[in-house]
């Protein structure tokens, strides 16, 4: 993990420092396709969001 950070702890890091969360950029560029507020918590990072994309090989640059 980043600098010894758990997964909580990172999510927590990714708030404070107000970056969009995956689904808030993809909305951000395509304000229409979701409706729902719920899809729109620009910040609102889970610690298990943070473990599924540091643990996805495509976000480290393989192809998969």
């Amino acid at each position: 993990m980043s600098q010894g950070n758990g997964f909580t702890r990172i999510a927590k890091i990714l708030r404070e420092e107000k970056v969009l969360t995956p689904i808030a950029y993809f909305n951000q560029n395509n304000p229409d396709y979701y409706k729902s507020d719920y899809w729109r918590q620009e910040f609102d990072w889970h610690c298990e969001s943070v473990r599924v994309i540091i643990n996805n090989e495509v976000y480290l640059g393989k192809l998969v």
